[in-house]
């Protein structure tokens, strides 16, 4: 596995990516509740980035993502504020 940050005209750029096949997921990790690909993309968007997935050339699966400076693009509100 390997995992590569780096920031490049103030984004920050993610990357990870595994060389093994995939493994079928447990029953325990589809009742964690987690949001995997989905949350992650609404978390990036939330400043301006984007998320991407998908399998690679060595058999494996590479996630990638792109994040904005919080200067260049206010995060979204998310939750109704009082009045």
């Amino acid at each position: 596995m390997s995992v590569v940050i780096a920031v490049v005209s103030g984004a920050v750029h993610i990357s990870v990516e595994d060389s093994g096949p995939a493994a079928a997921p447990r029953a325990t990790d589809r009742e964690a509740g987690g949001h995997g690909l989905v949350g992650m993309r609404e978390r990036a968007a939330l400043y301006g980035g984007q998320v991407t997935a998908g399998r690679n050339s060595r058999g494996g699966w590479t996630v990638r993502a792109r994040l904005l400076p919080p200067l260049s693009h206010p995060p979204a509100h998310t939750e109704n504020q009082p009045a």
